[in-house]
């Protein structure tokens, strides 16, 4: 890692290159460096990136010479830095180096409202990427925003990709989260979802009955024939009487 940041000189450890090579911070030396997980950074190393952002310069790997490299840092975490300090896990000089801008980044199950958005940019990136034209059902958005999300974006992109290459139809639908998902939702069978949607119209039809209406006004109100009706109501006496 050593040798990835700072470069070294050629011959300086077995592999490395004849005429060695540069490391990140001579590459954004002008620029930005973003160092991503600084809090899994091993602590001896921490030592050497406190020396840079002290001077201000660099020495590669088998070499004493110095380099000198103005590069903004820009670092990243997941863990709680005040407490590895406290537990001896990150040097309390480095620590003070780099937070002096300190943006907190709520976890996602947080800001489920930004769910949609960050779901249909995922989505977009993937579609590009493997020539599909898939687009996300609003019951899968919906349902996306009561999940806690551990992973957090990463594991939100790995289900969004998933989904992107096991779908065959255009539109991703609840029934596909199976596919990529431990505990998916449970769907109801059509079927069944069906005979529960008519059973719910027989009994609002003898409401209506009981209520006083004609078959003329039963059929205006629901949009359907006074036929349907009569069948309906002859087909469910039937099924009491037996």
């Amino acid at each position: 890692m050593e040798s990835e940041l700072f470069g070294y000189t050629g011959g300086s450890f077995t592999g490395a290159r004849r005429e060695g090579r540069e490391g990140l911070f001579e590459a954004a030396n002008g620029g930005t460096l973003f160092l991503d997980e600084i809090g899994d950074m091993p602590y001896d190393l921490q030592n050497y990136l406190l020396r840079v952002l002290q001077e201000r310069c660099i020495r590669r790997l088998g070499s004493h010479q110095a380099i000198p490299v103005d590069v903004r840092i820009i670092t990243a975490t997941n863990k709680d830095l005040e407490q590895a300090v406290q537990e001896h896990r990150f040097r309390l000089a480095l620590y003070y180096r780099l937070a002096v801008l300190l943006i907190h980044v709520p976890p996602l199950r947080q800001r489920s409202a930004d769910i949609p958005v960050v779901a249909q940019a995922l989505l977009q990136r993937f579609n590009a990427q493997y020539g599909r034209h898939h687009e996300l059902g609003q019951d899968v958005i919906d349902y996306f925003q009561t999940l806690p999300w551990p992973g957090n974006v990463r594991q939100l992109a790995n289900t969004i990709e998933r989904l992107s290459l096991v779908v065959r139809e255009e539109k991703i639908t609840l029934p596909d989260l199976a596919w990529v998902l431990p505990n998916p939702p449970v769907v109801p069978d059509k079927n069944v979802r069906d005979r529960n949607l008519k059973a719910m119209t027989y009994d609002y039809i003898e409401k209506l009955y009981q209520d006083g209406k004609s078959v003329s006004d039963i059929a205006k109100e629901l949009g359907i024939s006074r036929s349907t009706i009569y069948r309906m109501r002859q087909k469910y006496q039937n099924k009491k009487d037996m």
